[in-house]
């Protein structure tokens, strides 16, 4: 019998789709807050997070605090916290290390649903630093704490921390933690905590709980940090959660904190314009019961060096001109490749002057490898809008059938590239197709040519093809989804997104990113395929060796529409340089992304057919493996070797007289086809080719 594998992670997987449907760690329906607690992040923070209390949703109210309250929802989440113990359970694991794993998980969901925060910063040098090993010496600089109020959660919290703790090599851990301090043998490292109250204190490094409850008790700063300057930028509401990163003070401790290597790094963010960076904000708001994440990319001047890279041409209507008006994904991005081009030149002029020549040699190498000019031609023959887009009306369904297109703004040069791009491909598509794993085919449809790159060992179901228009480049997932939008591009007065914007919504000025799903149709389409394809997944993880899933406490359609809206999220410059992002409803498409991921992903399991399946009397579990269960069953006795479907079928549709027709060994060759892997197919196949090969060479 063939051992099972498989990439998949059921544990992971359950643990992940919890944290995002249950609000761990984001405060989803929002609790309780405490804005006191970022009082104990230090002035010159490198990264932080906060967020507040996760509460228990309003049964029937809007948007994420209704949702949370559905009683479909509450009893999937059960079931989640079900399956998630019983794989525990099972986990073939030392009773020790499962306990533990349990103490970690019980322990960081009690954290992530009380108001907190985390944050990491970089300290001063410390002493016997040379006494630790070479690998470790950067890293005992740095310096993190959390910080949780606990509230009436306080004691159950220390009591799942103190044995934790109580692992730690030699470590004496005090009755109720009032003040714990762990200090191992290599310098610099400290694990500290202290209870302020119903508040939590965890530290790692020389006395940063200490430093933290020092300054939670000392008066507020009257000072603003680079934080709270962040925190108080107009677009940004009141967040339930953030993070923050401070890429400036990354930037410049980089050489401090690595040494000769960290310098190196910083001369290379320096050279590419990586300095301009300011810092980075991501918060999470609720309005009227619907998810509002806000961003900041901050920057110190105007874009340059690789920043440049945002610096092109403001999205308008007129860029989705081409895109069907029942598009229920749209992707946009405005990419300004020579304004990259230039920008990177101007950054080494001025950082690395020496560095010039060499980047110009490279270009022009490149050149002559293409065999055209990338400033005076290829840049110069395309736009910078480039949009990514699906369309029931093109046989796509939210990011299956996807299209990219990019406008041409040079017929000429754009013809003269394409023609020089297409004869490479050929040329590498050619060898390929020697080993019988590639083949490029074209096809002329409305007067255009179609180039389709098909991948022949069956590792992938998309076909790539592209096409050049007088107006536009096409780069589809697959030919049908290509043509059907080169009908759609045939028909200058049908319905476009461009509407969308003037009837709906307009863009704002300077917007450079968009990003549109139709959540409702995503969820739809979702659940129409749900009960066929949760069924088959979950009895591929029963056979697998996990349990068999109770797909009937899966929420329904009606449980889940009414608290899911349109996704819609814009990227736009700043005024003062950098970028500002605002996405609505966000939540709306990330799970149900994520349940269709896992539900359409291939399988990798063996389906052995001597495992059997017993029946268990745990509530909210179907059946487990016959192999899981206490007393080993007796062996029943072997079953004849399945007859592939492929054979057995055919022969059975057939009438009598055509199947007398045809010889046995037809049918012998299906079945045994159909009962070979892959490698075996791929192997008779490039042995089928040979011999073509050799039978259409002329005669000597």
């Amino acid at each position: 019998m063939m051992e099972l594998q498989s990439t998949f992670d059921p544990s992971a997987f359950w643990l992940t789709l919890l944290t995002l449907l249950s609000g761990a760690w984001t405060g989803l329906p929002p609790g309780e807050s405490d804005p006191e607690l970022l009082r104990v992040l230090p002035d010159r923070v490198v990264a932080c997070a906060a967020w507040s209390a996760t509460g228990t949703g309003q049964p029937g109210g809007p948007g994420v605090a209704g949702f949370a309250a559905d009683p479909e929802v509450v009893l999937f989440l059960d079931a989640i916290r079900q399956e998630l113990a019983r794989l525990q359970e099972q986990a073939d694991l030392p009773e020790e290390q499962a306990e533990l794993r349990r103490q970690i998980e019980r322990l960081t969901l009690k954290l992530a649903t009380r108001p907190g925060c985390i944050f990491v910063a970089v300290g001063e040098s410390i002493e016997n630093a040379d006494q630790a090993p070479a690998h470790v010496r950067p890293f005992l600089r740095l310096r993190a704490g959390i910080a949780v109020n606990a509230g009436p959660e306080i004691e159950a919290i220390l009591a799942d921390l103190q044995p934790l703790l109580g692992r730690l090599p030699g470590a004496q851990v005090p009755n109720g933690l009032e003040d714990f301090v762990w200090n191992p043998e290599l310098p610099g490292l400290s694990l500290s905590v202290r209870r302020v109250g119903d508040r939590l204190l965890l530290g790692l490094g020389p006395a940063v709980a200490t430093e933290m409850a020092d300054r939670l008790a000392a008066p507020p700063n009257v000072g603003r940090s680079r934080l709270q300057a962040a925190l108080a930028h107009p677009t940004i509401g009141q967040p339930v959660s953030f993070a923050f990163i401070d890429v400036k003070e990354v930037v410049t401790a980089i050489p401090r904190f690595i040494g000769l290597q960290g310098q190196l790094a910083y001369n290379t963010a320096r050279t590419v314009g990586l300095d301009g960076l300011d810092f980075a904000l991501l918060a999470t708001s609720v309005v009227e019961g619907r998810v509002v994440q806000q961003g900041l990319l901050a920057t110190t001047g105007p874009l340059d060096g690789v920043l440049a890279f945002g610096a092109g041409e403001a999205l308008r209507p007129e860029h989705f001109a081409h895109v069907p008006a029942d598009a229920d994904l749209v992707l946009a991005g405005s990419l300004s490749f020579s304004r990259l081009h230039a920008g990177i030149r101007s950054s080494l002029q001025k950082s690395a002057p020496f560095m010039v020549p060499l980047y110009d040699q490279a270009i022009k190498g490149v050149e002559v490898e293409l065999g055209f000019f990338i400033q005076d031609q290829l840049l110069k023959a395309f736009g910078d809008v480039w949009v990514v887009h699906t369309a029931p009306s093109l046989g796509g369904w939210t990011g299956n059938g996807a299209i990219l297109s990019i406008p041409v703004r040079e017929p000429e040069h754009a013809r003269d590239v394409y023609g020089r791009l297409t004869e490479v491909l050929e040329q590498a598509f050619d060898e390929a197709a020697s080993e019988g794993l590639y083949r490029l085919e074209t096809e002329t449809f409305l007067d255009q040519t179609l180039y389709v790159f098909r991948r022949l060992d069956g590792a992938s179901t998309a076909t790539p093809c592209v096409c050049l228009t007088d107006r536009r480049l096409y780069v589809a997932q697959h030919p049908l989804a290509l043509k059907a939008q080169l009908r759609h591009a045939a028909r200058p007065d049908g319905p476009t997104y461009a509407a969308h914007f003037q009837a709906d919504h307009t863009l704002p000025e300077g917007a450079v990113g968009l990003l549109e799903i139709d959540s409702p149709a995503l969820v739809k389409g979702v659940w129409a395929r749900l009960p066929e394809l949760a069924e088959s997944k979950s009895l591929e993880q029963m056979y697998a060796g996990n349990s068999l899933f109770p797909i009937g406490r899966i929420p329904s359609a009606a449980a889940v529409l009414p608290y899911v809206a349109p996704t819609r999220g814009v990227v736009t410059r700043g005024e003062t340089g950098g970028f500002v992002m605002e996405v609505r409803n966000p939540l709306s498409s990330i799970p149900v992304l994520l349940l269709q991921a896992w539900l359409t992903s291939g399988s990798d399991w063996d389906f052995p057919a001597d495992r059997g399946i017993v029946q268990e009397a745990a509530p909210g579990v179907n059946a487990v493996i016959g192999a899981a269960a206490e007393a080993p069953a007796p062996a029943p006795p072997p079953a004849p070797a399945p007859q592939p479907a492929g054979a057995g079928l055919l022969k059975n549709l057939l009438p009598d007289n055509v199947k007398g027709a045809i010889p046995q060994a037809v049918f012998d060759r299906i079945a045994a086809d159909a009962a070979k892997t892959p490698e075996q197919r791929q192997a008779d196949r490039l042995e089928r080719q040979r011999l073509r090969r050799e039978r259409k060479q002329p005669a000597p």
